[in-house]
Protein backbone atom coordinates (compact mmCIF):
# COMPACT_ATOMS: atom_id res chain seq x y z
CA UNK A 1 0.00 0.00 0.00
CA UNK A 2 3.23 2.34 0.88
CA UNK A 3 4.12 1.97 -3.29
CA UNK A 4 0.29 2.87 -4.16
CA UNK A 5 0.30 5.69 -1.96
CA UNK A 6 3.55 7.43 -3.09
CA UNK A 7 2.53 6.22 -6.97
CA UNK A 8 -1.02 8.21 -6.58
CA UNK A 9 1.31 11.10 -5.48
CA UNK A 10 3.08 11.27 -8.00
CA UNK A 11 0.30 10.72 -10.63
CA UNK A 12 -1.56 13.84 -9.27
CA UNK A 13 1.56 15.84 -9.08
CA UNK A 14 2.39 15.04 -12.84
CA UNK A 15 -0.90 15.89 -13.78
CA UNK A 16 -0.93 19.07 -11.60
CA UNK A 17 2.24 20.14 -13.20
CA UNK A 18 0.82 19.59 -16.49
CA UNK A 19 -2.11 21.70 -16.52
CA UNK A 20 0.12 24.44 -14.50
CA UNK A 21 2.29 23.82 -17.07
CA UNK A 22 0.22 25.14 -19.55
CA UNK A 23 -0.24 28.26 -17.77
CA UNK A 24 3.21 29.09 -17.69
CA UNK A 25 4.69 28.24 -21.27
CA UNK A 26 3.90 31.84 -23.12
CA UNK A 27 1.60 31.53 -25.46
CA UNK A 28 2.51 33.54 -29.07
CA UNK A 29 0.84 36.67 -29.87
CA UNK A 30 -0.76 37.47 -32.73
CA UNK A 31 1.26 38.91 -35.56
CA UNK A 32 0.62 43.10 -35.81
CA UNK A 33 -1.30 44.67 -37.84
CA UNK A 34 -1.17 47.51 -40.06
CA UNK A 35 -3.01 50.51 -39.58
CA UNK A 36 -3.97 53.12 -41.35
CA UNK A 37 -4.03 56.54 -39.42
CA UNK A 38 -4.76 59.92 -41.40
CA UNK A 39 -2.90 62.80 -41.36
CA UNK A 40 -4.51 66.18 -41.52
CA UNK A 41 -3.21 68.45 -44.14
CA UNK A 42 -0.61 70.90 -43.87
CA UNK A 43 -2.11 74.53 -43.06
CA UNK A 44 -0.82 77.28 -44.02
CA UNK A 45 -0.46 80.48 -41.45
CA UNK A 46 0.46 83.85 -42.27
CA UNK A 47 2.94 86.07 -40.14
CA UNK A 48 2.40 89.54 -40.00
CA UNK A 49 5.41 92.41 -39.69
CA UNK A 50 4.21 95.57 -38.48
CA UNK A 51 6.32 98.45 -40.17
CA UNK A 52 5.86 101.73 -38.90
CA UNK A 53 4.81 104.45 -41.70
CA UNK A 54 6.26 107.71 -41.44
CA UNK A 55 2.89 108.86 -39.57
CA UNK A 56 3.61 106.81 -36.85
CA UNK A 57 7.21 106.74 -35.95
CA UNK A 58 8.34 107.69 -32.38
CA UNK A 59 11.12 110.53 -31.77
CA UNK A 60 12.56 110.97 -28.72
CA UNK A 61 12.43 114.89 -27.50
CA UNK A 62 14.24 116.16 -24.92
CA UNK A 63 13.19 119.40 -23.30
CA UNK A 64 16.79 120.40 -21.03
CA UNK A 65 15.99 121.54 -17.67
CA UNK A 66 18.67 123.17 -14.90
CA UNK A 67 19.10 121.36 -12.13
CA UNK A 68 20.13 123.07 -9.55
CA UNK A 69 23.80 122.15 -8.14
CA UNK A 70 23.70 121.17 -4.23
CA UNK A 71 25.95 123.93 -2.58
CA UNK A 72 28.70 121.87 -0.56
CA UNK A 73 28.76 122.27 2.85
CA UNK A 74 31.51 124.08 4.06
CA UNK A 75 34.07 121.72 6.42
CA UNK A 76 34.05 123.10 9.79
CA UNK A 77 37.54 123.71 10.48
CA UNK A 78 37.68 125.56 13.76
CA UNK A 79 39.68 122.78 15.31
CA UNK A 80 42.61 123.53 13.14
CA UNK A 81 42.40 127.33 14.87
CA UNK A 82 41.44 126.12 18.54
CA UNK A 83 44.80 125.28 19.99
CA UNK A 84 45.96 126.63 23.31
CA UNK A 85 49.36 125.13 23.98
CA UNK A 86 52.76 127.13 23.48
CA UNK A 87 54.15 126.05 19.66
CA UNK A 88 56.77 123.73 19.76
CA UNK A 89 60.11 124.73 18.13
CA UNK A 90 60.32 121.26 15.87
CA UNK A 91 58.71 118.59 16.00
CA UNK A 92 59.68 114.50 14.41
CA UNK A 93 62.64 116.16 12.85
CA UNK A 94 60.63 119.08 11.32
CA UNK A 95 61.02 122.55 11.51
CA UNK A 96 57.65 124.27 13.46
CA UNK A 97 57.73 128.03 12.11
CA UNK A 98 59.32 130.23 14.78
CA UNK A 99 55.72 132.83 14.50
CA UNK A 100 53.52 129.88 15.36
CA UNK A 101 51.16 130.77 18.21
CA UNK A 102 49.64 127.55 19.68
CA UNK A 103 49.81 124.15 18.34
CA UNK A 104 48.79 120.68 19.49
CA UNK A 105 49.88 117.41 19.38
CA UNK A 106 48.40 114.25 18.63
CA UNK A 107 48.99 110.61 17.83
CA UNK A 108 51.66 111.17 14.46
CA UNK A 109 50.02 114.43 13.55
CA UNK A 110 51.22 118.09 15.42
CA UNK A 111 48.85 121.26 14.52
CA UNK A 112 49.78 124.77 14.84
CA UNK A 113 48.86 128.12 13.51
CA UNK A 114 50.15 131.41 12.87
CA UNK A 115 49.33 134.81 11.81
CA UNK A 116 50.38 134.36 7.88
CA UNK A 117 49.24 133.50 4.25
CA UNK A 118 49.36 130.34 2.68
CA UNK A 119 52.38 131.45 0.31
CA UNK A 120 54.58 132.12 3.09
CA UNK A 121 54.49 129.07 4.82
CA UNK A 122 54.24 127.23 1.63
CA UNK A 123 57.40 128.55 1.03
CA UNK A 124 59.14 128.42 4.05
CA UNK A 125 58.58 124.31 4.05
CA UNK A 126 59.78 124.44 0.57
CA UNK A 127 63.18 126.20 1.55
CA UNK A 128 63.79 124.87 4.96
CA UNK A 129 63.08 120.96 4.99
CA UNK A 130 65.61 120.44 2.62
CA UNK A 131 67.92 121.64 5.23
CA UNK A 132 66.43 118.85 8.05
CA UNK A 133 66.96 116.35 5.17
CA UNK A 134 63.54 116.39 3.52
CA UNK A 135 62.75 116.05 -0.14
CA UNK A 136 60.13 117.36 -1.56
CA UNK A 137 58.25 114.07 -3.25
CA UNK A 138 54.64 116.02 -4.23
CA UNK A 139 53.10 119.58 -4.11
CA UNK A 140 49.59 120.44 -4.47
CA UNK A 141 47.54 123.85 -4.12
CA UNK A 142 44.09 123.82 -4.31
CA UNK A 143 41.66 127.00 -3.14
CA UNK A 144 41.44 125.63 0.13
CA UNK A 145 44.90 124.72 0.96
CA UNK A 146 48.10 123.52 0.07
CA UNK A 147 49.61 120.01 0.23
CA UNK A 148 53.46 118.84 0.34
CA UNK A 149 54.85 115.99 0.68
CA UNK A 150 58.46 114.94 1.58
CA UNK A 151 60.63 111.88 2.16
CA UNK A 152 63.33 111.04 3.84
CA UNK A 153 64.82 107.61 4.04
CA UNK A 154 61.69 105.25 4.79
CA UNK A 155 59.42 107.90 6.49
CA UNK A 156 56.85 110.52 4.61
CA UNK A 157 55.44 113.48 5.99
CA UNK A 158 52.78 115.70 4.69
CA UNK A 159 52.05 119.55 5.12
CA UNK A 160 48.49 120.91 5.45
CA UNK A 161 48.20 124.45 5.26
CA UNK A 162 45.05 126.31 5.23
CA UNK A 163 44.26 129.75 5.63
CA UNK A 164 40.91 131.53 7.20
CA UNK A 165 41.08 134.99 7.28
CA UNK A 166 44.33 136.05 8.31
CA UNK A 167 45.45 132.68 10.18
CA UNK A 168 46.86 129.83 8.52
CA UNK A 169 47.03 126.65 9.92
CA UNK A 170 49.76 124.27 9.69
CA UNK A 171 49.56 120.20 9.95
CA UNK A 172 52.28 118.23 9.62
CA UNK A 173 51.57 114.73 9.42
CA UNK A 174 53.99 111.83 9.75
CA UNK A 175 53.49 108.43 8.32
Amino acid sequence: MKHSFGLLAAVCMGLLLNACGSLLTPSASPAPTSTKTSVPPLTATATFTITPSPTNTFTPTFTPTQTPVPVSPTPNLNFLFDFSEKALPFWNDMPVMPQAIAGDEKIGVYYYYLVASRDVVRQYYLQQMPFWGWQLFASEARPNGDMLIFIKSHVTVTVGIVARGDLVSVMLVNS
